[in-house]
């Protein structure tokens, strides 16, 4: 990524705390993946575009000997687990 988006407050955004303090999750397309779910949850909360993204990613093949992985992708641990609520 070239531009890095300001940092929310945490009060803001604290789902996101772990990634805003790891420079290597900054740089990778997971944390972008977060903030469109985050406006999703904003502009359309009925979507699923996070369940099919977590199916995709779920999906993923075991590609550790070609040295590719999710954490490639700056996947936070315990991304599974997040509860996504409608913003108002």
């Amino acid at each position: 990524m070239t531009d890095q988006p300001r940092k929310p407050a945490h009060s803001e955004a604290s789902l996101f705390s772990l990634g805003w303090q790891n420079s290597h999750v900054q740089a990778r397309p997971f944390l972008l993946f977060c903030i469109v779910q985050y406006l999703l949850m904003t502009v359309n909360p009925t979507s699923t575009w996070w369940a099919r993204l977590s199916e995709l990613l779920s999906s993923f093949p075991d590609l550790r000997e070609a040295g590719l992985n999710l954490k490639g992708m700056g996947i936070i641990e315990g991304w599974e687990q997040w509860e996504w609520e409608a913003r108002q």
